[in-house]
């Protein structure tokens, strides 16, 4: 209803009418629903993570409830936007990568 609401008050004024006769929207007329919409989870910091991977990958999802942000969700980000064909850095990154996972491991 706030949205509706908000709406008309951008309506107000003579210059939202076309003519003397013009009646201004009363959106607050029709009936609206929230529609439901994949969300992250309410105490978390990643919305530009969750975003970016909604964008990418939001067709391949059935459940549209709330999706988790993760480290695999990060890394699986991180490495489609490193692997990208416009990136010319992207060999260097990947030794690098590799060469650091090799330290961790050994």
């Amino acid at each position: 209803m706030k949205q509706t609401l908000y709406l008309e008050g951008f309506t107000l004024g003579r210059s939202w009418l076309s003519g003397l006769g013009a009646l201004r929207p009363r959106f607050s007329a029709f009936e609206f629903e929230e529609p439901e919409v994949p969300q992250q989870e309410s105490a978390s910091a990643d919305c530009g993570v969750w975003v970016a991977q909604w964008m990418i990958r939001g067709h391949l999802w059935q459940d549209y409830g709330v999706q988790n942000v993760n480290t695999a969700t990060r890394m699986r980000l991180a490495v489609d936007l490193v692997m990208k064909s416009p990136n010319h850095l992207a060999q260097q990154v990947v030794s690098k990568a590799f060469a650091h996972w090799q330290l961790k491991a050994g």
